[in-house]
């Protein structure tokens, strides 16, 4: 029968190790802490590893450096050199890249989850970058291989920024980043608002700012499920999305009166809305991206209906008096959660 052997008992060595490891102890400082120790548990087995914040992140700086430098040597080259190469070739170099980064992120990846806890992050944001440049050259080589063959169709634009979307949100999936969260948001928006310029011209900006709306709200809803994982940027997000979708709504050269009415009541429900979802879930994203609204929406509504009889000065004091009003009502929503909120 084979004897079971026991596991060896954790030294101070071993959690002075730890600390440093993680980076809550400098090399020197761990050392000094087992001097301290000395007298108390004998002298130490054996040395605190040398792991500085530096070394600890060296392989992640090397990382974005040599990325950087990759990216900067294919610029300069494509720059001087692009016109010389024909459609398939520009599309095909385009390609390669995008192949590359992917690939190169995926290996980066694959080995996060048997790394330590700072090595599996520092994978994370690296695999995350890569995807995300992954995204956009893929989308270059769809726009530049399309555009010449559609000549003055625009669809072009649209079919690059939805492979864009598409790889974006996948590479998000396999590496959380706020890089990856931002070009994922951008593609998306950037799609709608392109096939919106496909419609006719006066459903174009009413459909496409109804639609970028319904984004900000879903983009705050997935924040709220967990699948956005940074949640005060994507808090920001969607706010700032939704208040520029009720704006986009009466964009465009010929405006209907109704179009504007609709905008400013949707920009002023946006705004209520996101002070309200504030007072019930404090979150710092929300009550900024309100107020911006209200300081948005306040001074076109008073310049549209009393601007000649009020003056610039009128609509100034009428925007900070709102400003105001909505700042205390929120305190005062404020201390009244407080007060019911048990202590303790």
């Amino acid at each position: 029968m084979r004897a079971v052997t026991a596991p060896r008992p954790r030294t101070a060595d071993d959690i002075v190790a730890d600390l440093v490891a993680h980076g809550t102890l400098e090399p020197q400082q761990g050392e000094e802490v087992l001097h301290a120790l000395e007298p108390v548990l004998g002298p130490p087995s054996g040395r605190v590893p040398v792991r500085t914040g530096l070394r600890r992140h060296a392989a992640e700086i090397a990382g974005y450096v040599g990325a950087i430098f990759v990216g900067l040597s294919a610029v300069v080259f494509l720059t001087q050199t692009w016109e010389d190469y024909s459609v398939l070739a520009r599309t095909l170099i385009l390609a390669g890249i995008s192949v590359l980064a992917g690939a190169i992120g995926a290996v980066v990846i694959a080995g996060a989850s048997a790394a330590e806890p700072d090595a599996r992050e520092a994978r994370r944001r690296l695999a995350g970058t890569l995807f995300a440049a992954c995204a956009a050259t893929a989308a270059f080589a769809v726009g530049v291989g399309l555009e010449e063959a559609l000549e003055t169709d625009e669809r072009w634009v649209v079919l690059a920024l939805a492979t864009g979307f598409v790889l974006a949100v996948a590479g998000y999936r396999l590496a959380p980043t706020a890089l990856g969260q931002l070009a994922s948001l951008a593609a998306l928006l950037g799609t709608v608002l392109s096939g919106s310029t496909l419609l006719p011209d006066d459903e174009n900006p009413l459909l496409g700012g109804l639609i970028v709306l319904a984004i900000g709200i879903g983009w705050y809803v997935l924040v709220q499920r967990g699948v956005i994982r940074e949640e005060t940027l994507g808090l920001a997000l969607a706010g700032l999305t939704a208040l520029g979708g009720a704006q986009l709504v009466m964009a465009g050269q010929d405006v209907s009166t109704g179009q504007q009415v609709l905008a400013y009541a949707l920009t002023a429900v946006v705004a209520l809305g996101l002070l309200a979802l504030h007072a019930m879930q404090p979150r710092w994203p929300l009550l900024v991206t309100g107020v911006l609204g209200t300081a948005v929406v306040v001074p076109e509504v008073l310049d549209e209906w009393l601007g000649d009889s009020i003056g610039m000065p009128g609509l100034l004091l009428a925007s900070g008096l709102t400003l105001l009003a909505a700042s205390l009502l929120g305190m005062r929503v404020g201390r009244r959660r407080a007060a019911d909120e048990p202590s303790g």
